[in-house]
């Protein structure tokens, strides 16, 4: 057993999910207090590194024996507004490579946690409030090299926050993109996937997109472009 998922079972995540141990990898946690106790038996979980948590509730308790983890993804997904859950962010400053913040509870404060992720390679913002003034806060992100921007917050000069960082993929499904956005990545010289949904650009809009001599796929879909 590698992987893992508890939803509504609190009672079974303080007797015995540090029975584990070592074995587990992936683990995804839902409808949950994050107490005391079940901080306790993440930190014993020593082999993660994956956590997925939906719909958790923050406790009273400090969460820094959870530094005891070597965690490389982590998933927040549907918590409470400006959650406290949040604040882990920057737990895993040399490891946390991977993470995704999905659902309208994540904000400017998630963000500014989020900045002291130093090691943070792959970022996805899907449906947040995180909107382009929350977006500075990625510019001391050295690592980053994939982003996924999810959502109506996003607009044309988004993509100019990472405009200075290493960025190789871009994915945005992104109704107030349009080809102002596109004029916006040609700052980004690196790219070399770019994948748009459901934006706004349309043919001619394309053609800042020449600039980009490591662009080596292009996915154009929900738009006819003429």
């Amino acid at each position: 057993l590698r992987k893992l998922r508890i939803s509504g079972c609190q009672g079974a995540v303080h007797a015995g999910l540090s029975a584990f141990g070592d074995r587990i990898d992936t683990l995804e946690v839902a409808d949950l207090v994050l107490d005391g106790v079940t901080i306790g038996n993440l930190a014993s979980l020593h082999g993660l590194h994956t956590l997925v948590l939906a719909r958790i509730d923050a406790g009273a308790d400090p969460m820094e024996p959870l530094r005891a983890l070597r965690l490389r993804h982590l998933v927040l997904r549907d918590l409470q507004p400006d959650s406290d859950v949040a604040l882990m962010l920057d737990l895993w400053p040399a490891s946390l490579t991977h993470v995704e913040l999905s659902g309208e509870w994540a904000g400017h404060k998630a963000m500014l946690t989020l900045a002291r992720a130093a090691a943070l390679q792959v970022l996805e913002l899907r449906n947040t409030k995180v909107g382009n003034f929350s977006l500075n806060q990625i510019k001391t992100l050295l690592q980053l090299r994939d982003v996924t921007f999810e959502g109506t917050t996003f607009n044309d000069n988004s993509p100019l926050y990472f405009r200075d960082l290493p960025i190789e993929r871009f994915s945005c499904t992104c109704r107030k993109l349009g080809d102002g956005g596109l004029r916006s990545l040609r700052h980004s010289k690196g790219i070399t996937r770019l994948e748009l949904r459901e934006t706004d650009v349309t043919g001619p809009g394309l053609e800042p997109l020449t600039e980009l001599a490591y662009l080596r796929e292009l996915v154009l879909l929900d738009r006819d472009i003429g």
